[in-house]
């Protein structure tokens, strides 16, 4: 019986045609990701949704740095954009629920066409009237 040490070449012929069928299929993949990756914006260019997301939460977290109470005490807010003032304000609405048992209220942030969603507890007066 005689032990085989090395690989034939149609082994070594069948695994470089594996390799390569899988790196072809994977191509216009990597394509996609590398066309995705891109330049980065330049600074002046407009604001995206994360960072309208970024200054809900910022609001929502401390309202106080934004010159308002809290959110749930206002219809209606114009917002600063407190790295770049030359942005156009952001539109902070709240929008009142039919049922007045509704534990949470949704706020829109809204920038041009870019919209983001933020929903905050209501505290309701459980207190009965004393007599």
């Amino acid at each position: 019986m005689r032990i085989r040490r090395a690989l034939t070449l149609v082994e070594v012929l069948a695994a470089t045609v594996l390799l390569a069928m899988l790196a072809a299929a994977c191509m216009p993949m990597l394509q996609r990701a590398m066309r995705a990756l891109g330049a980065p914006p330049p600074p002046d260019a407009p604001f995206e949704l994360f960072e309208l997301a970024r200054l809900a939460d910022s609001f929502l977290a401390d309202p106080s740095t934004f010159s308002a109470k809290s959110p749930s005490e206002h219809d209606e807010l114009q917002l600063p954009w407190p790295e770049h003032p030359q942005r156009p304000l952001v539109t902070v609405r709240r929008l009142r629920a039919q049922d007045a048992e509704v534990d949470h209220t949704w706020l829109a942030f809204s920038s041009g066409k870019t919209f983001i969603f933020r929903w905050v507890p209501v505290h309701h007066d459980t207190e009965e009237p004393v007599p």
